[in-house]
């Protein structure tokens, strides 16, 4: 197999490696919706979390004004640093 893609390809073997990975995981992925089919809760599990990520959104905490600040102030500390 190995002999094939070199003499196709004639690169390195990392891009038909990631063509099969990737390739694989969609194959794996198209059997377990075959074979687990609709659920009849999908609609509820889906509003459900809609509703949690919108509850989520709306609210920034104190943890997260500090996260931003801090990211922020290194931010400029860095640009500083950077054009000196």
């Amino acid at each position: 197999m190995n002999f094939v893609w070199i003499a196709l390809s004639r690169r390195s073997l990392i891009y038909p490696v990631a063509v099969l990975v990737i390739l694989g995981g969609v194959a794996i992925e198209i059997i377990h919706r075959k074979i687990s089919g609709p659920q009849p809760d999908d609609g509820i599990e889906e509003a459900l979390i809609r509703s949690l990520v919108q509850e989520m959104d709306s609210k920034f905490t104190w943890v997260d004004r500090v996260t931003w600040i801090c990211i922020a102030v290194s931010a400029i500390i860095l640009l500083v640093l950077l054009l000196r």
